[in-house]
């Protein structure tokens, strides 16, 4: 019989869930109680009954962004071998959410006991992540034309998350067969493009060992590629797309834009007030500045900045941005160094139009100059800032600035909005490439 290992890999994910779910769980417990006994002058009494029932946020919590940033991600059942370090890292973003939720949410909740808890978390999630089998490296063949195993070796190579070895390099799927009959193999990566005939045959020998086969979906640009089966009747489709927006990463990256965003428009709409009638009552011209950017999939939306310019500036086009624009008022320009004029844009993220942190939405002419591997900007939301305006802004030129929302697009997590936001708040106080 023809084993399935995605089967059983996904038995192996399932119940790795559940020990640490199990694992977190009781931890949490363990850490309530013994704060709650332990409390001094510095440290007031903990109620155990009030905390004790915030687990069920903080350790579904601490699991979703544990397993989104692969932590219990498994390859033909070798667990990550990051050991101490990565789990403590881990841990330390799980941490990050748990404060940002909880500040958002304004829930009650004691910051040394998640500190403590974090700190207990190392030490059993890596004890988990050790005691887990089976050992050894992931054995592969690499199928394909010289030119295109090059790169997906090194891909390969450079994998920190499990131990890879490359058994044998192929350019036929006919001497697929011997190999494997002659060696433990736990998968096959084709790398490029082959042959129709030459990728049925592979197929066909990887499923009477029951191997994996894995293809490469980067020879028709689709970098960030997740693969999905859509099973029609007995005809089976691969689906190639970009992360969905019912991943659970994405969902909750648009719950902290909503959260975050309502959080701050509450703060600031004094502040907001006061700007727009500073601005009225410099020229009497209108506070806002309506633009019709692009968004996500080539959609226009309308983005409101508050006014930094002279009323008539359009009129006043010079043709492109400069660096000391004569049209910037000076209160315009003081309101651009510190980005204060993009706060109306909190509009946009609550709207859905917008994130708070992706490539920034461009001007339709702008997307009419585009490159075809520029379009790819337009996949996501549009943010308030992003990779780009953290590291330049208007100082990058616009080919090394499209590569870094590329690079944003392709190595997304939840972990790099957060660095991103935290380093938009030093660049802005620098006033780095302002225009």
């Amino acid at each position: 019989m023809v084993r399935d290992p995605g089967n059983e890999q996904g038995i192996r994910r399932v119940g790795s869930v559940l020990i640490d779910a199990t694992a977190l769980g009781v931890l949490w417990i363990a850490v309530v109680l013994f704060r709650a006994g332990w409390h001094t002058a510095a440290l007031p009494p903990l109620p155990a009954d009030v905390v004790l029932p915030l687990g069920w946020i903080v350790v579904p919590l601490w699991l979703a962004v544990l397993a989104l940033r692969g932590n219990d991600r498994t390859r033909g059942g070798r667990p990550a071998v990051g050991g101490l370090r990565d789990t403590a890292i881990g841990s330390g973003q799980a941490l990050l959410a748990v404060l940002l939720l909880v500040f958002v949410a304004r829930i009650e909740v004691n910051r040394t006991l998640l500190l403590g808890y974090a700190l207990a978390t190392v030490p059993v999630l890596s004890a988990l992540v050790a005691l887990r089998g089976p050992r050894g490296a992931h054995r592969v063949v690499i199928l394909g034309a010289p030119g295109d195993r090059g790169p997906l070796r090194e891909a390969l190579g450079a994998q920190t998350a499990w131990d890879v070895q490359v058994l044998a390099e192929v350019s036929r799927a006919d001497a697929l067969a011997d190999i494997l009959a002659a060696h433990r193999v736990h998968e096959v990566f084709v790398a490029g493009s082959l042959p129709a005939e030459a990728l049925i045959e592979a197929a066909r020998v990887c499923d009477i060992q029951g191997l994996p086969l894995s293809l490469d979906a980067t020879f028709v640009g689709m970098r960030t590629a997740r693969a999905s089966l859509l099973d029609l009747d007995g005809w089976t489709a691969i689906t190639l797309a970009g992360t969905p927006d019912a991943h659970p990463g994405r969902l909750l990256k648009r719950a902290l834009d909503v959260g975050i965003a309502a959080f701050l428009l509450l703060l600031t709409a004094p502040l907001l007030g006061v700007l727009a009638l500073a601005i009225r009552a410099a020229d009497g011209g209108p506070a806002l500045f309506v633009q019709e950017r692009i968004g996500r999939f080539g959609r226009p939306f309308r983005m409101p900045k508050l006014r930094t310019m002279v009323p008539d500036a359009a009129a006043r086009w010079p043709g492109g941005k400069l660096a000391t624009d004569p049209r910037v008022t000076p209160l315009g320009a003081w309101l651009r160094r510190l980005s204060l004029d993009e706060l109306p844009q909190l509009v946009n993220v609550l709207r859905g139009e917008m994130s708070l942190v992706g490539p920034r939405p461009p001007l339709a002419p702008e997307v009419l100059r585009y490159e075809r591997r520029h379009l790819r900007r337009l996949s996501v939301r549009p943010g308030m800032t992003g990779l780009w305006q953290v590291s330049g802004r208007a100082d990058l030129p616009f080919d090394q600035g499209i590569a870094l929302d590329l690079k944003y697009i392709d190595e997304w997590s939840l972990w790099l909005d957060v660095r991103v936001l935290a380093r938009t708040v030093p660049a802005v106080v620098a006033g780095r490439g302002a225009r």
